[in-house]
């Protein structure tokens, strides 16, 4: 095979792969910033949780990146109990 078709990858004499990889890096380490500025204003907002269950399920889906499967096995109740929690808490802090 030749080295054309801009894969950059071995042989690649103009380092287009190079390139593309540290955007990526770039990208991906802004998105990172991005999404700690996030949980920063988040935190306050699910302390201010009243209900110990679900203020345990929202610290879960969105400062810990569970599943909605993860977090039913963790609390011992259905995935679907577990969707109406997010919900219900999802508007609450909304509203504060």
């Amino acid at each position: 095979m030749s080295g054309s078709g801009g894969g950059g990858g071995v042989g690649d004499p103009t380092g287009e792969g190079a390139l593309r990889v540290d955007l990526a890096r770039t990208a991906l380490a802004e998105i990172e910033q991005e999404i700690a500025l996030l949980r920063d204003k988040l935190a306050p907002l699910l302390a201010a949780l009243d209900q110990p269950l679900m203020h345990q399920v929202m610290t879960l889906r969105y400062m810990d990146g569970f599943t909605v499967r993860q977090i039913a096995c963790r609390v011992a109740y259905s995935e679907s109990h577990v969707f109406y929690l997010i919900r219900k808490a999802e508007d609450i802090v909304c509203n504060m």
